[in-house]
């Protein structure tokens, strides 16, 4: 921050152009940021500095784009001391979708990025409430891509990334939120869409989310879908038909939420 201070100071004496910081500096000053700690708010500091900087000089060409927001609700997921960190994320979410809608900001709309970011920003929460959120993410997604939207199509990583949240978070119901997210995806794979099926990932992340449930059929049900895995992901990789088997449980906890 303090380079780019000095570079502002020196840019108005000299009145050199080529002194003046651009998107792309702050950008990268963004991603630096988000790897420390409390990368998220510094992150976000370095957003506003950016928003207010355009306002006080238009002609500066300092404009955040997708990169410079996806940039930060990617600081925000990595950021271990905000306990509210992945509220913090949808907040900038939301942002986006303001500004391409009612700011005149085109070009800002969140893309499969951002709501991967921000599913990941909940997973790494460890919060109860993980992954009935990531869901509705993973929800709202499908909902966009119906509407003229087609690039917010979930892909696997949306979906591994949804199964990730719900075994983190501590939540009771978090085995059989991880179980229905991978039988949907095998739905999808025996619909035709042979992108979503399921792989090691999503295995593992099932697999962990029984065995730190507690429940007194958890190391049973683990080795179920660790069977499970070892014989469908190789018939899959070799173009040899699979089909789902029945859910583990019919539990299912689910959340709505909308991010426009």
């Amino acid at each position: 921050l303090r380079i780019l201070k000095d570079l502002w100071v020196r840019y108005h004496k000299e009145k050199d152009s080529s002194l003046a910081p651009d998107t792309l500096c702050y950008n990268q000053l963004i991603a630096a940021l988000g790897k420390g700690n409390g990368g998220g708010q510094l992150a976000q500091s370095v957003l506003e500095d950016m928003w207010q900087r355009k306002i006080k000089h238009p002609n500066s060409g300092i404009v955040p784009d997708k990169i410079t927001y996806n940039t930060v609700i990617n600081a925000w997921a990595k950021d271990k001391t905000d306990p509210l960190a992945a509220i913090r994320a949808e907040e900038v979410v939301k942002e986006m979708w303001d500004k391409h809608d009612n700011q005149g900001y085109r070009r800002l709309a969140p893309d499969i990025v951002s709501y991967g970011s921000l599913i990941d920003a909940w997973a790494k929460s460890a919060r109860p409430e993980a992954g009935p959120k990531a869901e509705a993410i993973l929800r709202e997604m499908w909902v966009l891509s119906s509407k003229g939207r087609p690039k917010l199509r979930p892909n696997k990583i949306s979906y591994n990334g949804v199964i990730n949240a719900w075994a983190k978070s501590n939540s009771p119901k978090a085995p059989d939120g991880a179980t229905h997210v991978l039988q949907e995806m095998w739905a999808k794979f025996d619909s035709g869409d042979t992108s979503l099926a399921p792989d090691e990932v999503s295995y593992h992340s099932v697999i962990d989310a029984w065995k730190k449930s507690g429940r007194p059929d958890a190391e049973e049900k683990a080795e179920r879908f660790r069977q499970e895995m070892n014989q469908k992901i190789p018939l899959r990789r070799n173009k040899q038909p699979v089909r789902a088997t029945r859910p583990a449980t019919n539990q299912q906890a689910s959340s709505g939420s909308s991010y426009k």
